[in-house]
């Protein structure tokens, strides 16, 4: 009997940088949106934490195992998964990145809106055309 990560690998390309082909620079280019906002949510997370006093206590925190799950999930994306599948991954797997792009600064409220507006959009149009949207 065959294991399901052999299958994975033989039969859909998923696998450790399987997914990284001249051929897939457009889901990149698709999936670039997220992974600028993950690296933003985890930089902002990084410059509130109190390296002089309390940094023990900020790492332990139920916030930071957060924030470390969001990007830990990113990496994982980025290296083992089909890459334009990274948007309905983060969002559905990370409490956390809904609460930041609520609690962010306006202009970057406006833009993720803006972004999941024009993917949602798109997406319907792209897919209800028989063309591959994720």
């Amino acid at each position: 009997m065959l294991s399901y990560s052999h299958i994975q690998g033989q039969y859909w390309g998923v696998g450790l940088f399987k997914y990284w082909e001249m051929k897939q620079i457009p889901n990149f280019f698709i999936a670039t949106p997220m992974v600028i906002l993950v690296i933003y949510i985890a930089l902002c997370w990084i410059s509130r934490i109190n390296f002089s006093h309390g940094f023990l206590d900020s790492l332990l925190s139920f916030k930071a195992a957060s924030y470390l799950h969001l990007v830990s999930l990113m990496m994982v994306a980025m290296t083992t998964m089909h890459v334009q599948v990274i948007t309905r991954f983060i969002v559905a797997n990370s409490p956390y990145f809904i609460l930041f792009c609520a609690e962010t600064k306006p202009l970057v409220q406006r833009l993720v809106t803006i972004y999941f507006m024009v993917y949602s959009v798109l997406g319907t149009i792209l897919h209800a055309s028989f063309y591959p949207w994720t």
